[in-house]
């Protein structure tokens, strides 16, 4: 690792701040996760003021609380007291900007809703959603992007930037691969995956990125955004496009904050594609404090939106316990960030689809209910062509799979995470903590703690076809999830193992911490994993402190980080002593109550009970720089 100065200086032309995974990870296959480019831009705002009366308790429909939002100036907020809202009606703010629905807290103000109304991409108990009406199936102009398309660049040029204006949000895409390509791999289609069922606009257009931007020179005909690109893949072979989702703040809805409030949806009457929080055509809003129960399709739903922060929030149950029951899915967008949140009964916790750069750690999750109890549901998923660049960080659940029922993905990378591998004796298939199923490569594995000892037994497989994977194995590379017809009959995708890059993970099998040089991805065909990492790894690979929500309670130890190599002594028990709870498993179980299984009803939650802050990520205390 390249020797890097802590400078203290009050003025320099050029900056470079080194990012945190520098000498573990290549830029190539790593982007700027930090806290300043991923959730709400600048963090959550504090100092908003109270708009109107406070709303007491009643029974009937949102109306009252749906024109509160619409009176409300801009950085202000509207609040609900104490009690149980009765609601035959949703919540919406109608295109409304810059206004917070604030409770008295989670365990204090509950919306109990009978009815759901419409959102943008179904139902919803609470809408927030932009009035430029563009999305994936009605995109308006499309803009020819012919030229921009480093990894890293940040002008792009267009056949014509006519309509595109400063501060609009654009959608980057480009086709999919039409076959193998040999290296990274977007495909949708049943060809790669076992269902296919594309979300990228016109079917075949799943690898996106969305930009905003900040400056249009209309003689050149380019545009200026951030952040630059991500994807080392885009070329013009795949007839690279954009389309405007308006303006931020204009037709597309931002600094919209849900907090400190119970949302039950158990009575709702939504469908199996309804969900208690929608947020979409959206950018710069969140969601924290929150308790969530009993959700439909799921309990959030980003679609079409960049920069959602979920945060301190719990979510309890779903009505259906099936294959699409999920706790936040992220469905088309960017630079989400989804962190410190609770889930006990919710079937796929954590599910990304076809996103790109979206950050999610330190959750917590346990008794992933499913239907079929023979099957162990993994808690984070990589779920939809077009995945790229996601971060997974700190989360203590059953496990981690890259699936490819629906497409295949690229560059996603798991850091400091605790993966069981089991959670219920009754659970025989699917109880491998790490499944990278064939198509989506240069994945990155580093620090992870991996399986359960005693149940666990061997650390790979990487031959086989789908259904045979080994119930004792850690790790499930290139086979054995549902393929599609490229993989039937093969023995599976040799480039799942060969550009995966596994480093410092401890696994039951091994019984052992894994610094083995052929497993760093150094071999991969393009943009190869570092011969030599550093086997000192960062505490974060996007926090640059310890958080200021990283608050145990009753005494509880509280180092940072949790999990990985260079933790001793760790509290969680099955894991070598390499892994300790985070905040949201210690709130779970120690200032909650929750039972060690995740069975039992819904629990009472406060998040201001739990941690010390929740107002984002602390400020750093020093600075890495390197001056030019």
């Amino acid at each position: 690792m390249k020797r890097v100065f802590f400078i203290l200086f009050s003025f320099f032309t050029t900056l470079a701040i080194a990012q945190q995974w520098s000498g573990v990870l290549p830029s190539t296959r790593a982007i700027d996760w930090s806290a300043t480019n991923v959730g709400v831009p600048g963090g959550i705002p504090t100092g908003r003021t109270q708009c109107g009366s406070t709303i007491a308790p009643y029974n009937g429909t949102a109306a009252a609380i749906n024109n509160a939002i619409a009176a409300c100036g801009t950085n202000q907020y509207v609040l609900l007291g104490a009690g149980t809202f009765n609601l035959s009606s949703g919540i919406t703010f109608n295109g409304k900007s810059n206004v917070t629905l604030r409770g008295s807290g989670a365990d204090q103000t509950v919306l109990a809703f009978s009815n759901v109304s419409g959102c943008v991409f179904g139902n919803a108990d609470i809408c927030v959603a932009g009035n430029s009406g563009v999305w994936g199936g009605s995109p308006g102009t499309v803009y020819n992007w012919t030229d921009g398309y480093g990894q890293g660049t940040t002008t792009l040029t267009f056949s014509s930037v006519s309509g595109i204006s400063k501060g609009d949000l654009l959608v980057l895409d480009q086709l999919d691969d039409s076959s193998d390509t040999g290296n990274i791999f977007i495909c949708g289609t049943t060809r790669c995956a076992n269902e296919g069922n594309n979300p990228g606009r016109d079917g075949n257009r799943n690898q996106q990125q969305f930009v905003q931007v900040t400056g249009v020179n209309s003689s050149a005909k380019t545009v200026t955004i951030t952040p630059g690109i991500y994807m080392p893949n885009w070329r013009s072979s795949q007839t690279p496009q954009a389309w405007d989702l308006g303006n931020i703040g204009g037709g597309v809805v931002t600094g919209v904050g849900i907090e400190n409030l119970s949302l039950d949806a158990t009575k709702d009457g939504g469908s199996n594609q309804d969900t208690v929080t929608e947020f979409t055509i959206a950018y710069g809003c969140w969601f924290r404090g929150v308790r969530s129960i009993n959700g439909n399709r799921n309990h959030v739903w980003g679609v079409t939106q960049a920069h959602l922060q979920l945060q301190d929030s719990y979510f309890y149950g779903t009505k259906y316990e099936a294959s699409q029951s999920y706790g936040v899915e992220m469905f088309t967008g960017s630079d989400n960030l989804i962190q410190n949140n609770i889930f006990q009964q919710v079937t796929t916790p954590l599910l990304s689809g076809d996103t790109a750069g979206t950050v999610w750690a330190y959750n917590f999750s346990i008794n992933d209910l499913y239907t079929n109890s023979n099957f162990m549901i993994p808690s984070a998923w990589s779920h939809d062509a077009g995945n790229e660049m996601i971060l997974f960080e700190g989360n203590i659940g059953a496990g981690w799979v890259l699936d490819d029922i629906h497409g295949t993905g690229a560059m996603m990378t798991a850091f400091r995470n605790r993966w069981t591998g089991v959670e219920d004796s009754q659970q025989m298939n699917q109880t491998q903590p790490f499944i990278n199923s064939a198509g989506t490569r240069y994945t990155n594995a580093i620090g992870n703690v991996l399986g359960t000892a005693g149940y666990h037994t061997t650390y790979q497989q990487t031959t086989g076809t789908s259904g045979s994977a080994g119930q004792y194995t850690v790790d499930i590379l290139g086979c054995c999830e549902a393929v599609g017809t490229l993989w039937q009959g093969s023995s599976g995708d040799s480039l799942v193992s060969s550009t995966l890059m596994r480093w410092g993970n401890w696994d039951a099998a091994s019984n052992a911490v894994r610094f083995v040089a052929s497993e760093n991805g150094s071999s991969a065909p393009s943009y190869p994993g570092l011969k030599n990492p550093n086997s000192t790894l960062p505490r974060s690979f996007y926090l640059s402190s310890q958080p200021s929500w990283w608050a145990f309670p009753n005494g509880s130890p509280s180092s940072w980080p949790a999990i990985g190599p260079d933790v001793s002594s760790g509290n969680l028990p099955n894991t070598g002593g390499y892994a300790s709870q985070n905040p949201a498993m210690s709130c779970y179980a120690n200032v909650m109550g929750g039972p060690s299984t995740g069975t039992g009803k819904v629990l009472t939650f406060n998040a201001d009970t739990c941690y010390a802050s929740s107002g984002g990520v602390a400020p750093p205390t020093q600075l890495q720089a390197t001056v030019h």
